[in-house]
């Protein structure tokens, strides 16, 4: 059986034109920092955190501007800690 492939809906799969210099907050440069230094695509990094895949894509291109509490500690959680909840002001 094929594993489903899964993407990024609508943007690209990687997160070549997402920049941490241009973010809007803390918490989204200390994210592109971290998806970037562990080689991770943005798609894939809420996959695997059961974070929706488009308010995480808003989000990283500030077009979200808050987060919940629940979404900031599923990303402390899937960066092992280095981006902690603090970073997001909540």
């Amino acid at each position: 059986m094929e594993q489903a492939q899964v993407q990024w809906v609508g943007s690209p799969r990687d997160s070549s034109d997402l920049d941490e210099k241009r973010a809007t907050t803390a918490g989204v440069a200390a994210t592109l920092a971290w998806l970037k230094k562990h080689d991770v695509a943005p798609y894939r990094f809420a996959f695997d955190n059961g974070i929706d895949q488009s308010a995480f894509r808003r989000l990283l291109a500030g077009e979200r501007k808050s987060v919940s509490v629940t979404l900031a500690l599923k990303i402390e959680k899937g960066t092992g800690g280095e981006v902690p909840v603090a970073a997001w002001g909540v």
